[in-house]
């Protein structure tokens, strides 16, 4: 079994708060456990279907071999070889798969499973100019495939007209299909990123009509955009200082937080750790993919000053809350809060005030 983990992209747990599990959700083997924050994969209960590989938001699960990279410019190479046909489909089978009768128009990728890849390479040949993809799903067990009828649905729904198809919902797999261009093969590998949520929005950019629009679908699925409470934000960013995609990055010049839609996981990590309950994840797709791939700046922030030195010493909405959460304890001395921690030690041993810097 060629699976590999690479903790470094997982986003099943950020500093002990727990966010995504669909590799654990779905392995139909229970080859995988959760242990230290991470995922273990126990090669001697994985069957290889590669289910887990194909959920996982970010790629930290993935097939090893055969290499993405590799299976893509094979199948650009192919398309290339047959550009004389109006359209061609793309028939993609696990290993040991019987009865792929040939079909015109029809060309087959044999993988070690099925299901090895996902939305990563499903999209990418429809971008590149294959006219569908149908899945031979007949050698999964059943509750794999429903899960992976689950990703063919969210990934069909953005599209004109389905072209990710379950072989048994294909039926003549040659047929009309929309008007294809070839991407050139100079582009082998330059064109496709290391990163499958990247690699998933190039593909999109190609696929779908751009736009200005933000569309909204159903939970689960696996691309979004956080949306942040104004009025309840204290602006201390403990999102981005959970966020294990770096989805949610703090800014210092100016202080702020910024936001990038393609990297976002759609965990809820920074759902669960905010303090304030201010954040709300909203799946769905950004048409616009320069907007979607580079950081937006959702605020700046706020800043509280020293009261006595004047030096900038933490979010003013920090302070509010604080305010707001003790209420009269005479046991706390607020204004202490509005002190930095230089000042604050002179409060409490009694040094003499300094001038405020010029």
């Amino acid at each position: 079994v060629y699976i590999q983990y690479r903790a470094e992209r997982c986003a099943h747990t950020s500093k002990g708060v727990e966010g995504c599990s669909l590799c654990l959700e779905g392995c139909p083997a229970g080859a995988l456990r959760s242990e230290n924050g991470g995922i273990v994969v126990q090669a001697e209960l994985c069957h290889g279907c590669g289910l887990c590989a194909s959920r996982c938001p970010t790629g930290a699960i993935r097939y090893d071999y055969p290499s993405l990279n590799g299976v893509l410019t094979a199948c650009l190479e192919a398309l290339h070889a047959s550009s004389n046909a109006p359209d061609l489909t793309l028939r993609i089978a696990g290993e040991g798969t019987e009865d792929l009768t040939a079909a015109e128009g029809v060309r087959d990728l044999v993988l070690p499973s099925v299901a090895s890849f996902g939305p990563e390479l499903w999209l990418s040949l429809l971008a590149m100019g294959w006219a569908r993809v149908v899945l031979e799903t007949g050698t999964l067990p059943p509750s794999t495939q429903t899960l992976l009828r689950e990703q063919i649905r969210h990934w069909n729904s953005l599209l004109d007209t389905p072209r990710i198809l379950e072989a048994r919902d294909a039926g003549e797999l040659a047929g009309s299909a929309p008007a294809r261009t070839l991407m050139a093969l100079p582009e082998t590998y330059r064109t496709w990123p290391g990163d499958k949520r990247r690699l998933i929005s190039q593909s999109l950019a190609r696929l779908l009509e751009r736009g200005e629009d933000f569309v909204s679908r159903p939970a689960g699925f696996p691309l979004g955009r956080v949306a942040i409470h104004a009025e309840t934000c204290t602006q201390c960013r403990a999102c981005a200082q959970v966020c294990p995609t770096d989805a949610l990055a703090e800014t210092e010049d100016p202080v702020g937080l910024q936001f990038t839609a393609t990297t976002c996981a759609q965990c809820g990590i920074c759902e669960a750790a905010c303090p304030e309950q201010a954040i709300r994840l909203e799946p769905g797709l950004d048409m616009n993919p320069d907007r979607r791939d580079t950081p937006q700046t959702l605020f700046e922030v706020n800043m509280a000053r020293c009261t006595r030195c004047g030096a900038p010493i933490m979010a003013a909405g920090v302070i509010e809350s604080l305010r707001r959460k003790l209420g009269d304890d005479a046991a706390v001395n607020l204004e202490v809060l509005k002190l930095c921690n230089e000042c604050r030690v002179d409060e409490m041993f009694g040094f003499p005030a300094r001038e405020p810097d010029d």
